[in-house]
């Protein structure tokens, strides 16, 4: 389930935001509780929407606990074009909760927020990150060379893409068609 962030799940959000294999990909962390409760109470603060960012605290429906986050950032309203995004606690790996999440975010995005262009980054060798966004219908674009500084270093990214082909569902970006 996705719902609003309250100041009270840093706990929870720091357990995998202070997790360095769970940060091995992202381009933040491994965070200290000051920072955690930081971005926490933030969030909790503005609610689900702030500053064209839409995000989620991610728990199994009938539990409290959060055991992840999701995001939707809308990259530009004039040309309907968001990006998305989730993080999740090692211990749910593996059990399919990024790849349901990123289908609701993606029909999210196109249904609820009309985005046209939905497109989402990660590091080339986040595999599971790959199978996630390819499950979600998703292409590979390419590749972002140098695309982030991160922890003293250059880090490129793999560039994935859907694009609304209406009420009728999504159509994944075709390059080699020139779509």
């Amino acid at each position: 389930m996705l719902r609003e962030f309250r100041a009270a799940d840093a706990r929870d959000v720091h357990a995998y935001a202070s997790d360095p294999e769970v940060v091995r990909y992202t381009d933040w962390g491994p965070s200290n509780l000051a920072q955690t409760q930081e971005r926490v109470v933030a969030k909790a603060a503005r609610g689900v929407e702030g500053d064209d960012a839409y995000s989620w605290a991610v728990t199994i429906r009938g539990e409290d606990r959060v055991i992840g986050s999701a995001e939707v950032r809308i990259a530009s309203r004039d040309h309907r074009r968001a990006e998305f995004g989730y993080v999740f606690a090692r211990e749910v790996w593996g059990r399919g909760l990024a790849t349901e999440t990123a289908l609701l975010l993606r029909d999210t995005a196109f249904g609820s927020f009309g985005v046209h262009r939905l497109y989402a980054t990660c590091h080339p060798d986040n595999a599971a990150s790959v199978r996630v966004l390819e499950k979600a219908g998703l292409q590979l674009e390419g590749r972002l060379r140098d695309h982030l500084w991160v922890r003293d270093a250059w880090r490129d990214s793999l560039l994935f893409a859907a694009v609304s082909s209406g009420p009728s569902g999504i159509r994944a970006f075709d390059v080699s068609a020139g779509q």
